[in-house]
């Protein structure tokens, strides 16, 4: 009987393991095409849709709508783009309004990390358009130190990549000065594992700068 009610107790943490997996992958994909979710490939859109079949499936069977109400809604309110002057003016909503402007930001800051400066500007766009919407200096304050915070993790993201290049070429460099044949061939092969996990740094850090100091 006690075994029994281990598993079961089991089966349930694996099950919501599993909801929050999906939802943050379905999250994943909203911020793909955040700035116009029309455009979701063929291919994102099956994945997609399977996903919130799965994750429907899970959260019934496993009595865990709640669990997957709660997730979902964070994941709308910060990735779905939307009008918020068009919300009726109750101030509980007031947060739901915050979590627009930080899911822009996060949006932002991930398409600068992989050098996407179109998607960061259409972004500031959408930022500045909810923030004129809210009306409000205290909110536009609010937003504005996470977003000195989130970007504060982007420079040291940036670091960690150089550091990650540095050693990289350490390696390259140690091969060339290698003699024998066998050593080299080990050293290539390092390499090889390296260059898989290798992350490329920007190419145009001025427009890259210009983006990160960007004020709201």
């Amino acid at each position: 009987m006690e075994y029994e009610k281990i598993d079961e107790e089991a089966r349930y943490l694996k099950a919501c393991e599993n909801v929050k997996k999906i939802v943050n992958a379905i999250k994943n994909i909203k911020m793909k095409y955040y700035t116009n979710f029309a455009k979701i490939s063929s291919e994102d859109k099956k994945v997609y849709e399977q996903l919130n079949k799965n994750l429907e499936k899970i959260s019934q069977e496993n009595d865990l709508e709640n669990l997957k109400v709660v997730l979902m809604q964070e994941v709308s309110d910060k990735y779905d783009n939307k009008e918020l002057k068009e919300e009726p003016r109750d101030p509980n909503l007031i947060d739901s309004r915050l979590l627009a402007c930080y899911g822009s930001i996060d949006v932002q800051q991930k398409a600068l990390s992989m050098g996407k400066i179109g998607q960061a500007r259409k972004c500031q766009k959408i930022l500045e358009e909810y923030l004129d919407e809210i009306g409000s200096d205290t909110y536009r304050e609010i937003v504005k130190k996470y977003k000195r915070e989130k970007f504060a993790e982007l420079v040291m993201e940036r670091v960690a990549i150089q550091e990650k290049n540095d050693a990289y070429m350490g390696l390259v460099e140690r091969c060339f000065e290698l003699k024998n044949a066998k050593e080299r061939e080990t050293m290539k092969s390092k390499i090889a594992q390296e260059e898989k996990k290798k992350e490329i740094l920007f190419t145009n850090d001025v427009e890259i700068a210009k983006e990160v100091s960007m004020e709201l």
